[in-house]
This record gives C-alpha cells, sequence and structure tokens, in this order.
C-alpha cells in the first residue's frame, strides 16, 4: 500500500519513506488519539492508527479507505439529488397553491392546476417509495443464512414495483420456470 521496499527501505526513518506534511504533522504533535487520514500520490486514501509501542517505538496500522471514501461520496450525492428532487416538486405545489387562493382564477387554469399538483404529488410519492426501499434494502441484515427463494413470485412482485414506479412507461415481459428456486436472502 505504501510502495516499501525490502530490504532496500529496512530501518530507514519513517519520514524518508512517506513524505507527506500532514503525515509528518502528525508525527510531530504526537497526537494519536485520532487517525490521520490522507489521500497518497497513487490517489488512495489511507488511514494511519499510531500507537507507542515501546518507550521508543511506535506501531503504525494502516488501511486502505479509498473505498469507504469514494461511497461517502456518493452517498453525499445521492442525498444531494434526492433533495433536489424532491424540492422541485415542492416549488412547482407551491407555486400552483399561491395561485389558487386567487378568487378570480378561471376554472379551466384551476384545473389545470389542480392536475399539476396531483402529478407533482405522485412524483413525490415515487421518490419516497423509492427511497424507502433503498434504506430496506441497506438496512438488511447481512450474512444471513441462506434460504429457499421463489424467484418466481419475486420477480413477479419486483415486476409491479416496477411498473408501479414508472407509471407504466417501462412495461416488462418475464419468462420465468415457475420452478426455478434458488437458495438466497429474499
Amino acid at each position: 500500500m505504501l510502495s516499501f521496499r525490502w530490504p532496500e527501505d529496512n530501518g530507514q526513518p519513517i519520514l524518508n519513506l512517506l513524505r507527506y506534511p500532514e503525515f509528518n504533522d502528525y508525527l510531530q504533535r504526537k497526537a494519536f488519539q485520532l487517525p490521520l487520514t490522507l489521500q497518497l500520490n497513487n490517489q488512495h486514501w489511507v488511514e494511519f492508527r499510531v500507537m507507542p509501542y515501546t518507550d521508543d517505538q511506535l506501531l503504525m496500522v494502516v488501511r486502505d479507505v479509498t473505498q469507504m471514501r469514494q461511497l461517502e461520496g456518493a452517498r453525499r450525492n445521492f442525498f444531494a439529488n434526492a433533495s433536489h428532487e424532491l424540492r422541485t416538486p415542492l416549488t412547482v405545489l407551491q407555486g400552483y397553491l399561491e395561485m389558487m387562493t386567487d378568487d378570480s382564477l378561471d376554472p379551466h387554469m384551476r384545473q389545470r392546476a389542480v392536475q399539476t399538483m396531483q402529478d407533482q404529488s405522485r412524483r413525490m410519492e415515487r421518490l419516497v417509495a423509492q427511497l424507502l426501499e433503498l434504506s430496506r434494502i441497506e438496512a438488511a441484515p447481512q450474512g444471513e443464512t441462506p434460504r429457499p427463494v421463489d424467484m418466481p413470485a419475486l420477480l413477479k412482485r419486483l415486476q409491479a414495483s416496477v411498473e408501479w414506479l414508472s407509471q407504466g412507461q417501462y412495461p416488462l415481459v418475464l419468462r420465468v420456470n415457475p420452478q426455478l428456486w434458488v437458495n438466497g436472502n429474499e
């Protein structure tokens, strides 16, 4: 991970091998209660944990946290996008609700506003359903013992969900062996 070479680097001071100002500061401050996370020249993110080993030696544990950083970034982007996607229909609804307080509003225009608000509220309902489904999937316990799963029934439920979420825009045709069962976590 750190590109050390054996035996050439053996016995070298660590600061000769890792030339990162943040790492140098971390060692000089001796603030080892918290780990140091930094990006290496190879673009990988690593976490350093240092602890006293003997009176004059330190033990350093390093782990690659690149994937965790990427997942955190993806999660931030996801929530930013979800927030934007929910804010847009809410803005439309607020605008139409303000417009509808005007008693002189043309009945035809009022009907169009109601229709648009219904469409936007359905859009928000679909988004919330998707968010809840993602949350449920993410919270599913890992490492459960596999059990027989009725794949035709599962696929039928998924088909209904896809068609409902897409408002019928993406009809699915599935041809599945009705005897198909697999061991897994439904």
